[in-house]
Protein backbone atom coordinates (compact mmCIF):
# COMPACT_ATOMS: atom_id res chain seq x y z
CA UNK A 1 0.00 0.00 0.00
CA UNK A 2 1.45 3.31 -1.14
CA UNK A 3 0.58 6.68 0.46
CA UNK A 4 0.64 9.95 -1.47
CA UNK A 5 0.39 13.45 0.01
CA UNK A 6 -1.32 16.11 -2.10
CA UNK A 7 -1.92 19.81 -1.41
CA UNK A 8 -4.70 21.56 -3.29
CA UNK A 9 -3.70 24.58 -5.37
CA UNK A 10 -5.58 27.87 -5.58
CA UNK A 11 -6.31 27.86 -9.31
CA UNK A 12 -9.07 27.52 -11.88
CA UNK A 13 -7.80 24.37 -13.64
CA UNK A 14 -6.68 20.97 -12.41
CA UNK A 15 -2.89 20.78 -12.35
CA UNK A 16 -1.38 17.27 -12.24
CA UNK A 17 0.90 17.56 -9.25
CA UNK A 18 2.99 14.48 -10.18
CA UNK A 19 3.10 14.70 -13.98
CA UNK A 20 6.82 13.86 -13.99
CA UNK A 21 6.57 11.11 -11.40
CA UNK A 22 3.58 8.87 -12.05
CA UNK A 23 3.71 5.60 -10.08
CA UNK A 24 3.32 2.34 -12.02
CA UNK A 25 0.61 0.25 -10.41
CA UNK A 26 -1.01 -3.09 -11.20
CA UNK A 27 -4.48 -4.47 -10.56
CA UNK A 28 -4.97 -5.06 -6.85
CA UNK A 29 -2.53 -2.38 -5.67
CA UNK A 30 -3.84 -0.05 -2.95
CA UNK A 31 -3.33 3.72 -2.73
CA UNK A 32 -3.95 6.15 0.11
CA UNK A 33 -4.25 9.86 -0.64
CA UNK A 34 -3.81 12.41 2.13
CA UNK A 35 -5.20 15.60 0.56
CA UNK A 36 -4.54 18.92 2.33
CA UNK A 37 -6.66 22.05 1.94
CA UNK A 38 -4.40 25.12 2.37
CA UNK A 39 -5.29 28.17 4.36
CA UNK A 40 -7.81 28.48 7.14
CA UNK A 41 -10.47 25.81 7.16
CA UNK A 42 -13.66 25.40 9.19
CA UNK A 43 -15.96 22.51 10.01
CA UNK A 44 -17.84 23.30 6.79
CA UNK A 45 -14.81 22.55 4.65
CA UNK A 46 -14.61 19.25 2.77
CA UNK A 47 -12.58 17.78 -0.04
CA UNK A 48 -14.31 16.12 -2.97
CA UNK A 49 -13.03 13.49 -5.39
CA UNK A 50 -14.53 14.59 -8.68
CA UNK A 51 -16.78 12.08 -10.43
CA UNK A 52 -16.35 11.77 -14.16
CA UNK A 53 -17.26 9.31 -16.93
CA UNK A 54 -13.99 9.95 -18.74
CA UNK A 55 -12.21 6.70 -19.66
CA UNK A 56 -9.02 7.86 -17.95
CA UNK A 57 -10.84 9.06 -14.85
CA UNK A 58 -10.72 7.22 -11.53
CA UNK A 59 -14.12 7.65 -9.88
CA UNK A 60 -14.96 7.96 -6.22
CA UNK A 61 -14.32 4.86 -4.13
CA UNK A 62 -15.70 5.95 -0.78
CA UNK A 63 -17.63 8.64 1.06
CA UNK A 64 -17.77 11.78 -1.02
CA UNK A 65 -17.08 14.42 0.13
CA UNK A 66 -14.62 13.68 2.91
CA UNK A 67 -14.45 15.82 6.02
CA UNK A 68 -11.15 17.31 7.19
CA UNK A 69 -9.00 16.42 10.15
CA UNK A 70 -6.32 19.05 10.72
CA UNK A 71 -6.97 20.30 7.17
CA UNK A 72 -6.44 16.78 5.70
CA UNK A 73 -8.94 14.40 4.08
CA UNK A 74 -7.98 10.77 3.40
CA UNK A 75 -9.06 8.69 0.38
CA UNK A 76 -8.28 4.99 -0.10
CA UNK A 77 -8.43 3.27 -3.45
CA UNK A 78 -7.71 -0.20 -4.92
CA UNK A 79 -6.89 -0.59 -8.60
CA UNK A 80 -9.82 -2.75 -9.80
CA UNK A 81 -9.73 -5.79 -12.03
CA UNK A 82 -10.84 -5.14 -15.58
CA UNK A 83 -9.34 -1.64 -15.72
CA UNK A 84 -7.38 -0.92 -18.89
CA UNK A 85 -3.67 -0.14 -18.89
CA UNK A 86 -2.50 3.45 -19.16
CA UNK A 87 -2.59 6.76 -17.32
CA UNK A 88 -5.52 7.28 -14.94
CA UNK A 89 -6.32 10.59 -13.24
CA UNK A 90 -7.74 11.49 -9.83
CA UNK A 91 -9.31 14.95 -9.44
CA UNK A 92 -9.79 16.63 -6.06
CA UNK A 93 -11.27 20.00 -5.08
CA UNK A 94 -12.13 21.84 -1.89
CA UNK A 95 -15.65 22.85 -0.87
CA UNK A 96 -17.23 24.87 1.91
CA UNK A 97 -20.95 24.60 2.39
CA UNK A 98 -23.84 22.54 1.09
CA UNK A 99 -24.34 21.37 -1.53
CA UNK A 100 -20.64 20.88 -1.99
CA UNK A 101 -20.81 20.91 -5.79
CA UNK A 102 -22.05 24.52 -5.69
CA UNK A 103 -19.57 25.69 -3.07
CA UNK A 104 -16.09 25.14 -4.45
CA UNK A 105 -13.32 27.01 -2.67
CA UNK A 106 -11.32 27.25 -5.90
CA UNK A 107 -8.62 24.93 -4.63
CA UNK A 108 -7.92 22.06 -7.04
CA UNK A 109 -5.39 19.34 -7.76
CA UNK A 110 -5.03 16.22 -9.92
CA UNK A 111 -2.91 13.11 -9.43
CA UNK A 112 -2.05 10.47 -12.03
CA UNK A 113 -1.09 6.81 -11.90
CA UNK A 114 0.03 4.51 -14.70
CA UNK A 115 -1.74 1.16 -14.72
CA UNK A 116 0.54 -1.52 -16.14
CA UNK A 117 0.31 -5.26 -16.66
CA UNK A 118 1.88 -7.14 -13.83
CA UNK A 119 4.56 -9.63 -14.72
CA UNK A 120 3.45 -12.83 -13.03
CA UNK A 121 6.33 -15.10 -12.12
CA UNK A 122 5.06 -17.05 -9.10
CA UNK A 123 2.82 -20.06 -8.61
CA UNK A 124 -0.40 -19.96 -6.55
CA UNK A 125 0.06 -20.39 -2.83
CA UNK A 126 -1.82 -22.76 -0.53
CA UNK A 127 -3.02 -26.35 -0.68
CA UNK A 128 -5.48 -27.23 -3.40
CA UNK A 129 -8.49 -29.25 -2.26
CA UNK A 130 -11.59 -30.54 -4.04
CA UNK A 131 -15.12 -30.68 -2.65
CA UNK A 132 -17.77 -32.79 -4.36
CA UNK A 133 -21.38 -31.72 -4.54
CA UNK A 134 -24.39 -33.99 -4.99
CA UNK A 135 -26.49 -35.21 -7.89
CA UNK A 136 -28.79 -38.06 -8.89
CA UNK A 137 -27.03 -38.82 -12.15
CA UNK A 138 -23.62 -39.85 -13.45
CA UNK A 139 -22.11 -36.36 -13.18
CA UNK A 140 -21.01 -34.65 -9.98
CA UNK A 141 -20.06 -30.97 -9.46
CA UNK A 142 -16.54 -30.38 -8.14
CA UNK A 143 -15.37 -27.18 -6.43
CA UNK A 144 -11.69 -26.34 -5.96
CA UNK A 145 -10.44 -24.17 -3.10
CA UNK A 146 -7.52 -23.52 -0.76
CA UNK A 147 -5.20 -21.56 -3.08
CA UNK A 148 -4.52 -17.83 -3.51
CA UNK A 149 -3.42 -15.94 -6.57
CA UNK A 150 -0.57 -13.42 -6.54
CA UNK A 151 -1.19 -9.80 -7.51
CA UNK A 152 -1.32 -9.38 -11.26
CA UNK A 153 -1.62 -13.10 -11.90
CA UNK A 154 -4.46 -14.90 -13.62
CA UNK A 155 -5.44 -17.99 -11.62
CA UNK A 156 -6.59 -20.94 -13.70
CA UNK A 157 -7.71 -24.47 -12.86
CA UNK A 158 -7.04 -27.70 -14.73
CA UNK A 159 -8.06 -31.33 -14.43
CA UNK A 160 -7.14 -34.68 -15.95
CA UNK A 161 -8.25 -38.27 -15.82
CA UNK A 162 -5.64 -40.44 -14.14
CA UNK A 163 -4.65 -41.93 -17.49
CA UNK A 164 -4.23 -38.46 -19.00
CA UNK A 165 -2.25 -37.28 -15.97
CA UNK A 166 0.25 -40.09 -16.47
CA UNK A 167 0.83 -38.67 -19.95
CA UNK A 168 1.17 -35.12 -18.61
CA UNK A 169 -2.07 -33.92 -20.21
CA UNK A 170 -4.38 -31.47 -18.41
CA UNK A 171 -7.51 -29.68 -19.65
CA UNK A 172 -9.02 -26.39 -18.54
CA UNK A 173 -11.50 -26.81 -15.70
CA UNK A 174 -14.27 -24.37 -14.84
CA UNK A 175 -14.45 -24.29 -11.06
CA UNK A 176 -17.70 -25.89 -9.97
CA UNK A 177 -17.95 -27.88 -13.20
CA UNK A 178 -18.92 -31.53 -13.52
CA UNK A 179 -16.81 -34.67 -13.33
CA UNK A 180 -17.84 -38.23 -14.16
CA UNK A 181 -18.59 -40.79 -11.46
CA UNK A 182 -16.39 -43.85 -11.30
CA UNK A 183 -13.27 -42.05 -12.57
CA UNK A 184 -10.02 -40.98 -10.94
CA UNK A 185 -9.10 -37.32 -11.48
CA UNK A 186 -6.19 -34.99 -10.74
CA UNK A 187 -6.74 -31.25 -10.30
CA UNK A 188 -4.22 -28.41 -10.58
CA UNK A 189 -4.12 -24.66 -9.89
CA UNK A 190 -1.76 -22.59 -12.03
CA UNK A 191 -1.12 -18.99 -12.99
CA UNK A 192 -1.48 -18.25 -16.66
CA UNK A 193 1.84 -18.52 -18.50
CA UNK A 194 3.66 -19.73 -15.36
CA UNK A 195 4.52 -23.41 -15.13
CA UNK A 196 3.72 -25.38 -12.00
CA UNK A 197 1.27 -25.03 -9.16
CA UNK A 198 -0.49 -26.96 -6.40
CA UNK A 199 -2.06 -30.28 -7.38
CA UNK A 200 -4.41 -32.71 -5.68
CA UNK A 201 -3.71 -36.39 -5.33
CA UNK A 202 -5.67 -38.93 -7.30
CA UNK A 203 -9.34 -38.30 -6.47
CA UNK A 204 -12.01 -40.96 -7.06
CA UNK A 205 -15.47 -39.71 -7.96
CA UNK A 206 -17.80 -42.16 -6.17
CA UNK A 207 -20.89 -43.90 -7.46
CA UNK A 208 -24.24 -43.76 -5.70
CA UNK A 209 -24.72 -47.13 -4.00
CA UNK A 210 -27.80 -49.21 -4.86
CA UNK A 211 -30.32 -49.94 -2.10
CA UNK A 212 -29.31 -53.42 -0.98
CA UNK A 213 -31.13 -53.38 2.37
CA UNK A 214 -34.66 -54.46 1.51
CA UNK A 215 -37.36 -56.85 2.75
CA UNK A 216 -40.16 -59.05 1.49
CA UNK A 217 -43.86 -58.35 1.98
CA UNK A 218 -45.13 -59.49 5.39
CA UNK A 219 -41.60 -60.68 6.22
CA UNK A 220 -42.37 -64.02 4.55
CA UNK A 221 -39.24 -65.75 3.28
CA UNK A 222 -40.65 -69.24 2.62
CA UNK A 223 -43.20 -69.77 -0.13
CA UNK A 224 -45.17 -72.72 -1.54
CA UNK A 225 -46.01 -73.29 -5.18
CA UNK A 226 -48.23 -75.89 -6.82
CA UNK A 227 -46.75 -75.62 -10.31
CA UNK A 228 -43.21 -74.23 -9.86
CA UNK A 229 -44.05 -70.61 -10.69
CA UNK A 230 -43.99 -67.86 -8.05
CA UNK A 231 -44.12 -64.12 -7.35
CA UNK A 232 -42.36 -62.19 -4.57
CA UNK A 233 -43.04 -58.59 -3.58
CA UNK A 234 -40.23 -56.44 -2.16
CA UNK A 235 -40.64 -53.67 0.41
CA UNK A 236 -38.54 -50.99 2.19
CA UNK A 237 -37.07 -49.84 -1.13
CA UNK A 238 -35.54 -46.39 -1.73
CA UNK A 239 -34.04 -44.89 -4.86
CA UNK A 240 -34.09 -46.22 -8.40
CA UNK A 241 -32.51 -49.64 -7.79
CA UNK A 242 -33.51 -52.50 -10.10
CA UNK A 243 -33.60 -56.00 -8.61
CA UNK A 244 -32.76 -59.35 -10.18
CA UNK A 245 -33.57 -62.95 -9.23
CA UNK A 246 -30.73 -65.45 -8.88
CA UNK A 247 -30.54 -69.05 -7.70
CA UNK A 248 -28.55 -70.35 -4.74
CA UNK A 249 -25.44 -70.52 -6.92
CA UNK A 250 -25.84 -66.80 -7.76
CA UNK A 251 -26.75 -67.58 -11.36
CA UNK A 252 -29.30 -65.37 -13.10
CA UNK A 253 -32.83 -66.79 -13.31
CA UNK A 254 -34.65 -66.31 -16.63
CA UNK A 255 -38.27 -66.33 -17.69
CA UNK A 256 -39.58 -68.90 -20.17
CA UNK A 257 -38.78 -66.42 -22.95
CA UNK A 258 -35.16 -66.13 -21.82
CA UNK A 259 -35.53 -62.64 -20.32
CA UNK A 260 -34.00 -62.17 -16.87
CA UNK A 261 -36.40 -62.07 -13.92
CA UNK A 262 -36.07 -58.48 -12.68
CA UNK A 263 -38.14 -55.56 -11.40
CA UNK A 264 -38.27 -52.52 -9.17
CA UNK A 265 -40.72 -53.88 -6.57
CA UNK A 266 -41.77 -57.36 -7.75
CA UNK A 267 -40.06 -60.47 -9.14
CA UNK A 268 -42.14 -62.96 -11.17
CA UNK A 269 -40.85 -66.38 -12.26
CA UNK A 270 -43.09 -68.14 -14.82
CA UNK A 271 -40.82 -71.11 -15.52
CA UNK A 272 -42.10 -74.24 -13.67
CA UNK A 273 -38.72 -75.95 -14.00
CA UNK A 274 -37.19 -73.49 -11.55
CA UNK A 275 -38.83 -75.41 -8.71
CA UNK A 276 -39.14 -79.11 -9.64
CA UNK A 277 -41.88 -81.15 -7.99
CA UNK A 278 -40.95 -82.43 -4.57
CA UNK A 279 -38.17 -79.91 -4.01
CA UNK A 280 -37.34 -76.75 -2.14
CA UNK A 281 -35.21 -74.20 -3.98
CA UNK A 282 -33.40 -71.19 -2.52
CA UNK A 283 -33.15 -67.87 -4.32
CA UNK A 284 -31.19 -64.64 -3.90
CA UNK A 285 -32.10 -61.05 -4.78
CA UNK A 286 -29.44 -58.82 -6.35
CA UNK A 287 -29.67 -55.09 -7.02
CA UNK A 288 -28.15 -52.56 -9.41
CA UNK A 289 -28.27 -48.79 -9.88
CA UNK A 290 -27.91 -47.76 -13.53
CA UNK A 291 -25.07 -45.45 -14.58
CA UNK A 292 -27.60 -42.84 -15.73
CA UNK A 293 -28.84 -42.71 -12.12
CA UNK A 294 -25.33 -42.32 -10.71
CA UNK A 295 -24.68 -46.00 -10.05
CA UNK A 296 -21.94 -48.30 -11.26
CA UNK A 297 -24.27 -50.48 -13.34
CA UNK A 298 -22.88 -53.56 -11.55
CA UNK A 299 -25.18 -55.95 -9.67
CA UNK A 300 -24.52 -56.71 -5.99
CA UNK A 301 -26.24 -59.11 -3.62
CA UNK A 302 -28.87 -57.71 -1.26
CA UNK A 303 -29.47 -58.78 2.31
CA UNK A 304 -32.57 -60.75 1.29
CA UNK A 305 -33.08 -64.36 0.16
CA UNK A 306 -36.02 -66.77 0.25
CA UNK A 307 -37.04 -70.37 -0.52
CA UNK A 308 -39.85 -71.88 -2.59
CA UNK A 309 -41.26 -75.39 -2.00
CA UNK A 310 -43.21 -77.46 -4.51
CA UNK A 311 -45.07 -80.59 -3.35
CA UNK A 312 -44.42 -84.02 -4.89
CA UNK A 313 -46.74 -85.12 -7.74
CA UNK A 314 -49.19 -88.01 -6.91
CA UNK A 315 -48.62 -90.94 -9.33
CA UNK A 316 -50.89 -93.94 -8.49
CA UNK A 317 -50.50 -97.19 -10.54
CA UNK A 318 -51.49 -100.91 -10.26
CA UNK A 319 -48.45 -102.92 -9.37
CA UNK A 320 -50.03 -106.48 -8.99
CA UNK A 321 -52.81 -107.13 -11.58
CA UNK A 322 -52.99 -110.90 -10.80
CA UNK A 323 -53.44 -110.83 -7.04
CA UNK A 324 -56.38 -112.39 -5.22
CA UNK A 325 -58.09 -109.05 -4.83
CA UNK A 326 -57.91 -108.21 -8.51
CA UNK A 327 -60.96 -109.01 -10.70
CA UNK A 328 -59.48 -110.60 -13.81
CA UNK A 329 -62.54 -112.70 -14.85
CA UNK A 330 -63.76 -112.05 -18.39
CA UNK A 331 -67.42 -112.86 -17.59
CA UNK A 332 -69.89 -110.20 -16.60
CA UNK A 333 -70.13 -109.40 -12.96
CA UNK A 334 -67.40 -109.61 -10.37
CA UNK A 335 -65.87 -112.63 -8.71
CA UNK A 336 -65.58 -112.39 -4.97
CA UNK A 337 -63.08 -114.42 -3.02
Amino acid sequence: MATYNITLLNQSTYTVVNASNRPDLVIGDQLVFNVTHPGTVTSNHTIVELFSTSTDQITDQGTNPQSLTNSVATFTYTVPSGISNGIKTFHFYGASGSPYWNNSTGHLAAFQINVVSAVCSTIPSGTLSVSLGSSSNQFLPATLSGVSSASGCNLQFYFALESEYQQGTFSNFTNGGNVLRGQFYRFKAQHQDVAGGPETGSTFIPYIAPDLTIGLANNITSFNTSDGTFTVNMVNISGATTYQLRNSASNVVNQLNGVQVSGATQLVSNDPSRVPAGSTQSFQIWGVLATADGGSGVFAQTNTSFSVTRAATHNESIVNPSGVYFDNDTDSGAIHY
